[in-house]
């Protein structure tokens, strides 16, 4: 559609094939990798979303300058693009450790989309890597559960939140009922936090004086399911 659009020199035709095209990439992201989309996106200089998309191409060839003035112009056109904000942040962060910048760009983004689950698991990772406050941390992951558990990696962020400020049965219920999937860099996470809340919620009870009636029922909590 965007193909359709650069060759199009009819300007309401050029806005519904662009307008198509946006819609179509939140279904099947495609990002472009040719010179050839590049001057096709060039030709697109008055749309967001084409400039949004000529940032990228710049930031995955290294050309990092070239990808952030892509990016404001796109925040020049649409102050809202949460996209934008968010690569904004990655770049203050990942290029120039401007803490400031990047948390300011990451929560703009946040904001805006309340409810993708990305942005905000990499707002809540930026806070872990700088060390914020686990109550901090907790506070917000909670008060937007709804979203968190969307993700497996951000949900086990708050479970690790849950077992570190001693809050074990918490942890305990999300364990009980959802089924975790592999994801690459997760390895051990999951597992961690179950064994710990397994073993640590028997132990308490033991600790108050309630013993366990069965032995196997100690071993059935500290199994891995």
């Amino acid at each position: 559609m965007l193909w359709r659009a650069a060759l199009s020199d009819d300007a309401d035709e050029r806005q519904q094939f662009i307008a198509s095209a946006q819609r179509g990439h939140a279904l099947r992201v495609r990002f472009p990798n040719t010179l050839d989309e590049v001057w096709m996106l060039q030709r697109l200089e008055e749309s967001a979303f084409a400039r949004y998309l000529l940032g990228c191409f710049w930031y995955s060839k290294r050309r990092y300058e070239d990808a952030v003035i892509c990016w404001r112009d796109v925040l020049a056109k649409d102050p809202d693009y949460a996209p934008a904000h968010r690569l904004l942040g990655v770049y203050a962060w990942n290029k120039r450790q401007d803490l400031s910048q990047a948390l300011a760009s990451l929560q703009r983004a946040v904001d805006i989309e309340p409810q993708n689950a990305r942005f905000r698991f990499e707002l809540d990772y930026l806070n872990k890597l700088t060390g914020a406050p686990v109550g901090d941390r907790l506070r917000d992951l909670q008060a937007h559960r709804a979203v968190v558990l969307k993700r497996d990696d951000l949900t086990a962020e708050l479970l690790s939140l849950w077992n570190s400020s001693g809050r074990y049965a918490e942890a305990a219920d999300i364990l009980r009922t959802r089924k975790f999937h592999p994801w690459e860099g997760g390895e051990g996470k999951v597992t961690g936090n179950i064994c710990l809340t397994s073993c640590t919620l028997p132990y308490r009870r033991l600790r108050a004086g309630r013993t366990l009636r069965q032995r196997s029922g100690w071993r059935r909590r500290c199994a891995i399911p």
